[in-house]
């Protein structure tokens, strides 16, 4: 079996996507045999696992914003319209 390989975009979508489902065979070798040859995608890659890492230890209520915040948008959108 020839397996050829992947663009650092492919590949960039193939690790994202074995984080939300279970990659086919063919998709775990094409990236392991990438990930081995590309720097710059390995790099890639730890750093979307820390980003994962970071943002599932956020509370929610960290993520809400008060009213306050959410009239400074509503502002910020309509002087940005005129």
């Amino acid at each position: 079996m020839v397996i050829a390989m992947k663009s650092c975009k492919d590949i960039t979508l193939l690790v994202e996507k074995g984080k939300i489902t279970k990659l086919s065979f063919k998709e775990k070798v094409q990236v392991k045999f990438h990930l081995a040859m590309c720097k710059l995608c390995r790099n890639f890659a730890v750093d979307s696992d820390f980003l994962d890492r970071v943002l599932s230890q956020l509370k929610p209520s960290s993520l809400k914003l008060t009213y306050e915040e959410k009239e400074s948008v509503k502002d910020s959108l309509n002087r940005s319209k005129e």
